[in-house]
């Protein structure tokens, strides 16, 4: 056996569940004292003072999900180190550049390579030859991804499930490779793989084109809004510039989404991504599932709710609600295609770059079970998915909503105190343009719909009456909802008290709860195209 095997086998072993549990990129927190063993290693690199690659470990309570880790075992302690015994340490090395060099080279000296328990490691090209020379790196409890030399961009899948190996991420961008019609997305250059013992083929990394860009859609449309929805004083032309350049982006927007949903409706040669038409058994099977995510998920909102904030939340009548939106689906006689979705769409995973946005980052949300991931889904729950994160970047812009704080415990004759009632009059609502909410959903809803409808091949992809569009789309909103404010519980949050509003908004509206009302700004139905401010303004 090879001694370096043995050495990280030990050192994985003697990790203390604390330790895990506080590492940055470990995956299942839900456990309570993690124990790790080794499954298997590829090693890169190896010298006299250690050892450069990628190991393979199963945790007690989870066996059948593997977790990788890129490891850099060292014959010295350094800053980072996961575990050290003596004289060996073992590091996390997702963000060593060495790592990454002595993967080029192996890769081209050796393809497939074998792993220390006789496995096979191996990448194919899909649209040329990669470069592994590191120069940015981010990673997370899902992905390591590194901007690479050559201008690719580079991601490891930190888990994957023993009997269900394949990304579905690769099988999409495999697919988006091979089409025309939707070109806003990163091109996949390659694909490494995983196999060994009962593992046929596990999708372990990829490495796809990178592309420049300005940042992400949430910060750079949350600046506009702000700017929009308070303009100062003599500066209103400015803001009215501002709030036209956010309409077209929700135009962009829209466009964007309606063209990945109408290439993934086309697919025909591989059945996990095929669309189905929403009727007979697909569609009971479809129905079994959503009722019993939407019971899961309102259940712990409404227990977990309880628990932390009391009655601050009224969601008495979320149930009913439930009930309501069901059966108004239920009775819908066309609800459209079952395609293969994004799954997890929101602003943080649009790019802006010169004037375009990419989608990214195609794996589904782990927030979910695989067996739910693997569901297919009408496009509107995307649809639902990007109007919400709309509205959480409106919400954010909210100048009152701390207002209520300063008020409480600032003497506003202090200096500070002055200062803010100074900051407060630098800015005022717009009086020749009205910018609301509702403008931006409906321009985002108008040219999603014109884009999957401008062809006729496309025409089945959403229902075709706008009740029955309506329905299905509020019970996509309210389960996306219940999902982020579970997201936010689980992560400590404090936003879910925002998402606990909106939810108890969408019911109070839902269920025609006297008093409820519009909080985004008044309902709007005229044009959309912003009116110009006086000259001078």
């Amino acid at each position: 056996m090879n001694a370096f095997l043995q050495i990280i086998a030990q050192l994985v072993e003697s990790v203390p569940g604390s330790v895990w549990l506080e590492s940055r990129f470990f995956p299942f927190h839900e456990l309570k004292n993690p124990r790790a063993r080794l499954f298997d290693a590829v090693f890169f690199s190896q010298g006299a003072h250690g050892a450069l690659g990628l190991a393979w470990m199963q945790f007690e309570g989870r066996e059948d999900e593997l977790v990788t880790l890129p490891f850099r075992l060292a014959r010295y302690s350094e800053d980072g180190d996961l575990i050290m015994l003596t004289p060996w340490s073992l590091r996390e090395a997702s963000g060593d550049s060495a790592l990454y060099e002595a993967w080029r080279y192996s890769q081209h000296t050796q393809n497939p390579m074998r792993t220390a328990r006789d496995g096979r490691f191996s990448h194919r090209f899909t649209n040329g030859e990669p470069n592994l020379l590191a120069l940015n790196i981010w990673s997370d409890s899902r992905n390591t991804c590194v901007r690479l030399e050559s201008q690719e961009a580079y991601k490891i899948f930190r888990t994957f499930n023993r009997f269900q190996p394949d990304s579905m991420e690769v099988d999409v961008l495999e697919y988006l490779n091979q089409q025309d019609q939707f070109l806003n997305y990163p091109k996949l250059v390659s694909v490494y793989e995983y196999s060994s013992r009962d593992i046929v083929r596990a999708h372990v990394a990829i490495s796809t084109r990178y592309i420049h860009n300005q940042g992400t859609l949430w910060q750079d449309l949350s600046v506009r809004v702000q700017h929009a929805r308070f303009p100062q004083p003599m500066q209103e032309r400015s803001s009215f510039e501002t709030w036209a350049s956010v309409l077209r982006t929700a135009e962009q927007l829209g466009r964007l989404m309606g063209e990945f949903h109408r290439a993934m409706s086309r697919v025909r040669d591989v059945a996990r991504l095929a669309p189905e038409s929403n009727t007979g058994a697909a569609r009971d099977a479809w129905f079994a599932m959503m009722m019993e995510r939407l019971d899961w998920r309102l259940s712990e909102v409404v227990q977990t709710s309880h628990v932390l904030f009391g009655g601050t939340f009224d969601l008495s009548k979320a149930q009913a609600c439930r009930d309501k939106l069901l059966a108004q689906v239920k009775d819908t006689t066309h609800l459209g295609l079952l395609i293969r979705v994004h799954g997890n769409a929101h602003l943080g995973q649009i790019l802006l770059s010169n004037e375009q946005l990419f989608l990214l980052d195609f794996e589904a949300d782990d927030l979910d079970d695989p067996k739910y991931r693997e569901q297919k889904q009408s496009s509107l729950e995307d649809v639902a998915s990007m109007l919400l994160s709309l509205r959480y970047s409106w919400r954010s812009t909210e100048r009152s909503t701390f207002s209520h704080v300063f008020s409480d415990f600032i003497d506003p004759e202090s200096n500070f105190g002055r200062h803010v009632q100074t900051t407060k009059r630098q800015f005022v609502e717009p009086r020749s343009y009205a910018p609301t909410y509702q403008k931006l959903e409906a321009v985002f809803m108008r040219f999603y719909r014109h884009t999957v409808l401008e062809d006729s091949g496309s025409a089945e992809l959403v229902p075709a009456n706008e009740t029955d569009f309506d329905n299905l789309l509020k019970l996509y909103s309210f389960m996306r909802i219940l999902k982020e404010t579970l997201r936010d519980y689980e992560a400590g949050n404090p936003r879910a008290k925002l998402t606990l509003r909106l939810l108890e908004e969408f019911v109070a509206q839902e269920m025609g709860t006297p008093g409820s009302k519009e909080t985004d700004g008044s309902k709007e139905t005229a044009d959309l195209t912003p009116s110009e401010p006086a000259h001078g303004q």
